[in-house]
């Protein structure tokens, strides 16, 4: 496309306004992948923006044609990478929390031989 060329040409000048032709354009598909996936819209954000950063830094050596397909590509997998990071983080903090749910529901510290002695003592 047409658009698409001017855009990568200004990125190719190191022109910041390429970022912002970029968000223009394609900015609404991106975050709504990104959204899709986290299901949160400031995580979809700062994906978004990682994103941005990566076209920045790829873009000049690299001339992606379709735009749209590089700049999805990059999202999705910079918001799937998010998604598995903080489902990891959910997993252990969930055991965490439900050791302490039953942790009243634990025997104490005394044992049967304890217990035995005590009674042994007693008598």
């Amino acid at each position: 496309m047409k658009e698409d060329e001017a855009i990568l040409d200004l990125l190719f000048a190191r022109s910041e306004q390429g970022i912002r032709e970029l968000d223009g354009k394609y900015g609404p598909v991106l975050r709504g992948i990104s959204r899709n996936i986290l299901n949160n819209p400031q995580d979809a954000e700062e994906c978004v923006n990682d994103a941005y950063l990566g076209a920045w830094n790829a873009i000049p050596p690299a001339r992606p044609d379709p735009l749209l397909a590089y700049l999805c590509r990059v999202v999705r997998n910079i918001s799937l990478h998010a998604y598995y990071k903080k489902k990891a983080v959910k997993r252990g903090s969930e055991y965490t929390v439900a050791m302490e749910e039953i942790e009243a529901c634990l025997a104490g510290s005394e044992t049967v031989e304890g217990e035995e002695l005590v009674r042994q003592i007693g008598q």
